[in-house]
């Protein structure tokens, strides 16, 4: 028998130390993976689509257990807190293929792209669009000029509004100059129509379709974290660009709710 502290003993509590240490780190790991899956989930806006509620650069979390999040390699989905309500940001797949976009039960071989836009429609609504005002089941919905100003990164001069969905109002960007078309839609039933803040200048509901209610991911919570890259990309390998990175943060929004 060994005596005690010898080099066995050593070895054993090492090896046992070794063994807590990941099971720590597996725990970890699982209960990040289980709430990135179920729970939250981060998002990147990658676009000026739902200006001036959301910029290009901002970072904001899903909240994926309010719809009811399908369990990671199971056809099962936990069962959902409520049903997406009109006004709210949601965040949603569509499959995507270079520049052919659609829902994804009308190309299911298409990859899987996610993208952020407002409930406009609900099942078995009509919305249109008529000379630049919105309209559901035949009521205008609201809205009213702010008096702002806004020029997008394509140069286009663009007035602030805000609009009435439901209880709660949002800020919306409208062209004077280039309105989008009028439009009539019926939403199918277990569909939704979305559509962009940037509201002449949007791919939304009107171009690419409806949404069925199992893509939509869950409504956007708040912005975690926002910058303004500009045209050189955050890359780790180059210091120089962190500098940059940090400079362009919007302190402003780290933690702002969403409309």
């Amino acid at each position: 028998m060994p005596a005690r502290g010898s080099g066995a003993e050593r070895g054993a509590a090492s090896l046992r130390w070794l063994a807590d240490q990941l099971a720590v780190v597996v725990a970890a790991l699982v209960l990040t993976l289980g709430l990135r899956a179920c729970v939250i989930e981060p998002f990147r806006i990658p676009s000026e689509s739902m200006l001036p509620t959301l910029r290009s650069g901002d970072h904001v979390f899903a909240a994926k257990w309010v719809f009811g999040a399908p369990l990671p390699f199971t056809d099962i989905r936990l069962p959902a807190v409520r049903e997406p309500e009109r006004g709210e940001v949601v965040i949603f797949e569509l499959g995507r293929r270079g520049k052919q976009i659609a829902p994804r039960d009308e190309q299911p071989d298409f990859p899987v792209e996610r993208f952020v836009k407002r409930v406009v429609g609900l099942p078995g609504d009509r919305v249109e669009g008529r000379a630049g005002r919105l309209f559901v089941n035949g009521q205008v919905v609201e809205a009213w000029p702010t008096g702002e100003i806004w020029v997008d990164t394509a140069g286009r001069r663009l007035e602030g509004w805000r609009e009435r969905l439901a209880a709660g109002d949002h800020p919306l960007l409208r062209d004077t100059v280039a309105p989008g078309p009028d439009f009539v839609f019926d939403v199918p039933d277990g569909r939704y129509f979305m559509m962009g803040d940037h509201r002449d200048h949007s791919g939304d509901s009107r171009y690419l379709g409806t949404v069925p209610r199992q893509d939509l991911i869950g409504p956007v919570a708040f912005v975690y974290w926002s910058w303004d890259l500009g045209s050189e990309p955050l890359r780790w390998d180059a210091p120089r660009s962190w500098w940059h990175a940090l400079s362009r943060t919007r302190w402003n929004r780290v933690g702002e709710a969403i409309e």
